[in-house]
């Protein structure tokens, strides 16, 4: 069966990188990008390889969707033939019933909460996020009970940090055996263009307190851009960078996995990551900044394009990101890393990896939701897929 899948914010800087690297992958898939507005024609991140748009909106409140076509069609209609679907609801479930898989690249997950997640589990579709907002993924994996009554599985926090970076937490504790302490750094080169709602989510997270994990358990405490890891060195980097304290939700996705009788890759683990551009004043700036949650603070991300854009023109700035997981305890120490040529590219590779490996094998996982963890028995797969993607992951001893 050829595969129907519909990516709702496929037009943005994330999920058009999604439509592409899932067409990459399963070439004869029908990969739509749903969206409140038609892409730009010719831009970088309009649906391509047969995919097309289809007009659709979620908020936090309510849903509204606009399908071309019926919803018996949505997988074959042409591009132009707009039809009306409803504008409640009821429209956004039916719109979505009409695929086999659906990734909500929506943002910011900070403002839309698990509005996409419900009106899945209510269509009766397997759906996958890329959130990193802490407090929502909690509210998500509280959908835990409701998607299994459903039959639906629902993939959570499917990004860079958490998803790809907590494969290579896996992937290292595989190897060597849980760690007393994990350090999970991102470096966002230079290349680093994308939509605002994905420098609004970035951004967000340089917030005065962030969360690590500690001790097994989610632990929020006071961001620290002066202390002993202000700085790092990273895979292919050489120079010592900033290290800017961020949070991530995957402190409390591995925490919430390991109530389930999951294991933990590390007791501890810490996250923080260097802006190519970023003054770390402005880190300190942007963090007391207290209107994250309000929908002009979107305005932010100007000002932020603009100073990339004048630090990546440094003579030693690099155009590739690098995730970096360095693990450490009575074993020895090891390095995990994956470069790619953008953190929102990492972001895509991984959630189209994840997204196809679950369609090869859709009863491998019992329905509900489910986060990164060994329980997903394609893991070494998809992190395999992501090579194909123009990711390359490899490891090495030593800090």
């Amino acid at each position: 069966m050829t595969p129907r899948i519909l990516v709702l914010g496929g037009c943005g800087g994330t999920g058009g990188r999604i439509v592409a690297d899932l067409l990459r992958l399963m070439p004869r898939a029908t990969v739509d990008a749903g969206g409140r507005r038609p892409p730009r024609h010719g831009g970088p991140y309009a649906p391509a390889g047969g995919g097309r748009w289809v007009a659709a909106s979620v908020s936090a409140t309510a849903g509204s969707a606009r399908s071309a076509g019926s919803a018996e069609s949505a997988g074959s209609a042409g591009a132009g033939e707009a039809g009306e679907a409803g504008a409640d609801d009821d429209g956004l479930v039916a719109l979505l019933s009409a695929y086999d898989f659906v990734v909500l690249a929506l943002g910011p997950f900070a403002m839309l909460r698990t509005a996409a997640h419900a009106a899945c589990i209510r269509a009766g579709v397997d759906c996958l996020d890329i959130n990193d907002d802490p407090a929502v993924a909690r509210e998500i994996m509280e959908l835990h009970e409701a998607a299994g009554a459903e039959g639906v599985r629902v993939l959570t926090g499917m990004g860079v940090n958490p998803g790809l970076s907590t494969a290579l937490l896996y992937l290292l504790a595989g190897q060597h055996g849980r760690f007393a302490e994990a350090h999970v750094r991102l470096f966002a080169g230079g290349n680093e263009g994308a939509g605002r709602a994905s420098t609004w989510t970035m951004l967000h997270g340089l917030s005065p307190r962030v969360c690590e994990l500690r001790g097994g358990f989610e632990a929020w405490v006071p961001a620290d851009d002066a202390g002993p890891m202000r700085d790092d060195v990273f895979p292919g980097v050489g120079d010592c960078v900033p290290a800017i304290h961020c949070f991530s939700a995957e402190a409390a996705l591995l925490e919430l996995s390991a109530a389930r009788g999951l294991p933990l890759p590390a007791d501890s683990v810490t996250y923080r990551m260097h802006f190519q551009g970023m003054p770390r004043r402005m880190a300190g700036v942007l963090r007391r900044f207290s209107a994250w949650d309000h929908p002009r603070a979107a305005a932010l991300t100007g000002l932020f394009h603009a100073m990339h854009r004048m630090g990546s023109t440094a003579v030693r700035n690099l155009a590739r990101s690098t995730l970096a997981v360095r693990c450490r305890g009575g074993q020895g120490a090891y390095t995990a890393f994956a470069t790619g040529e953008t953190t929102f590219g990492l972001t895509a590779a991984y959630a189209a990896a994840t997204a196809y490996r679950h369609l090869r094998a859709p009863d491998a996982l019992p329905p509900g939701v489910h986060a990164t963890t060994p329980a997903l028995p394609w893991l070494r797969d998809a992190l395999d897929d992501v090579a194909a993607l123009h990711v390359r992951v490899a490891t090495i001893e030593g800090a």
